[in-house]
């Protein structure tokens, strides 16, 4: 297993034992679209999807996996750990917002035993909704990858990203 992944695996596992009662926690899920080189991310549709937890007004974390959808299904795979800050002002009560998240994400490619280092950077510039509402949408999200070993930069971009807060009830 390479360093890096045992990083990764170590972040996970370091959210796990937090009661999720504690936070403001939601499930999110969305479309994201690379424009890589083909050495970070095969070229093809993928999905987002994890968890997201409020640990203090403006700075939340978030655990993710992103599995390729298109056009090999499930053929290259990420998970990875985020940690966001809310911009414009805390995610309560603040109904429009902005979100910048920075990371570390792991590419999986099945049949090859090698884990690949990413540097994740997102800007989510308009959010709308709130733990309140037991929503939000964060629109227009774009990225930046950073592949560590291969010293190259990657883009990408989602449509919309939907946050539901099922803990709000």
């Amino acid at each position: 297993m390479s360093r890096w992944f045992k990083i990764l695996l170590c972040l996970v596992c370091a959210f796990l034992p937090v009661s999720l009662n504690a936070f403001d926690w939601a499930v999110t899920a969305g479309p994201i679209t690379m424009f890589p080189s083909e050495k970070t991310f095969p070229a093809g549709f993928y999905a987002q999807v994890g968890l997201r937890a409020v640990l203090t007004p403006r700075i939340e974390a978030e655990l993710i996996a992103i599995p390729q959808i298109t056009p090999g299904p499930m053929s290259t795979a990420a998970a990875g750990a985020l940690m966001g800050i809310n911009i414009l002002d805390d995610a309560e009560p603040a109904y429009f917002n902005m979100i910048a998240d920075v990371g570390v994400i792991a590419v999986v490619t099945p049949g090859e035993n090698q884990y690949d280092p990413l540097v994740y950077l997102r800007v989510s510039p308009l959010v709308i909704g709130n733990p309140s509402y037991w929503y939000r949408g964060r629109l227009f999200s774009f990225g930046a990858l950073y592949d560590i070993p291969n010293r190259q930069l990657s883009w990408t971009f989602s449509t919309w990203i939907q946050n539901w807060f099922p803990g709000r009830h």
